[in-house]
């Protein structure tokens, strides 16, 4: 049979709540950094309302490298077989604590906190990975903040005048954006948006022509506030600027330039095992080509 592509999307793990003091931080980042060094004789699943999620095997280090698979299994509303001779439905023969399992392959370097988790359909997200590493590895809260490609991001850094900084907002079904931390500059203006009963809000800050560029490192501290929602929840976020004083200007659109690529496996009509070397290789080739980049990859808070 044919191979199927399988997306890859990148984050990189932060602390939930990070330190302002310099040496609390650093060591903040260096728990998260050296999170899979510890040694865990049995995992505890995530429990969610119709389905089980926990670790296959174990965590493997191959290299800078620890790679792992979260499997969702899927043990309530699961459909019936049907034969297309007879155009009959049959229950599945599964015991209480079998169910139909789905496989989400990641790998994580260390030095930068970086994982690259393949993106499945009925998979596991990388939130759902996060709290899997919270229950089952001592390690503060952490979230993970979407990667951009490196480039953009230099690009960014380097404009000398930035004209124009827009974002929107969507509200999900459980509100969660709008629950945004309300002492911040930008939680009270979301909020005030949420009084209002809207389910998109957009944000524009505009540079005044006589006192010149945006502050870049007010922007970048907002980009990278936003970088822990996803597309669902924020929709656009561009900035506009130019890295020289009599250049064009240009737009970046980070939500286009987010850090992806794609490996392709093997395409099966019963899955009868879970190829996880297979995986780990492809893993493993692909990020590679990405980790000279990523070796030092870092949104600045300022």
């Amino acid at each position: 049979m044919n191979d199927k592509t399988i997306a890859l999307n990148f984050f990189q793990l932060a602390p939930l709540n990070e330190n302002s003091d310099p040496t609390t931080r650093t060591e903040q980042l260096k728990q998260i950094a050296d999170v899979f060094t510890q040694k865990v004789t049995s995992y505890l699943p995530i429990e969610l309302s119709e389905s089980r999620i926990n670790l296959y095997g174990s965590i493997e280090k191959r290299g800078d490298y620890y790679l792992g698979t979260l499997v969702k299994n899927q043990i309530s509303s699961i459909p019936p077989s049907y034969d297309d001779s007879s155009l009959k439905i049959a229950k599945l023969p599964l015991t209480d604590s079998q169910g139909l399992a789905y496989q989400t392959s990641f790998l994580y370097y260390p030095p930068a906190r970086i994982v690259m988790i393949e993106h499945v359909k009925n998979g596991v997200s990388v939130k759902t990975l996060c709290d899997f590493i919270e229950k089952n590895f001592t390690v503060d809260s952490i979230e993970p903040l979407i990667v951009i490609n490196p480039s953009k991001l230099q690009e960014f850094y380097n404009m000398s005048y930035i004209a124009k900084f827009q974002m929107k907002v969507s509200r999900l079904e459980n509100g969660s954006i709008f629950g945004a931390n309300k002492k911040t500059a930008l939680g009270k203006i979301i909020d005030t948006a949420d009084e209002t009963n809207t389910n998109t809000f957009e944000y524009t800050l505009t540079a005044r022509r006589k006192t010149g560029s945006l502050k870049r490192g007010k922007i970048s501290s907002l980009l990278r506030s936003l970088l822990k929602y996803d597309e669902k929840e924020v929709n656009k976020l561009q900035v506009v600027g130019r890295q020289e004083d009599e250049g064009p200007n240009e737009l970046i659109d980070f939500i286009e330039h987010k850090l992806k690529d794609r490996i392709s496996v093997q395409k099966t009509r019963l899955i009868e095992s879970f190829e996880v070397n297979d995986h780990y290789d492809k893993l493993i080739a692909v990020f590679n080509i990405h980790r000279p980049a990523l070796t030092n990859y870092k949104v600045r808070n300022k």
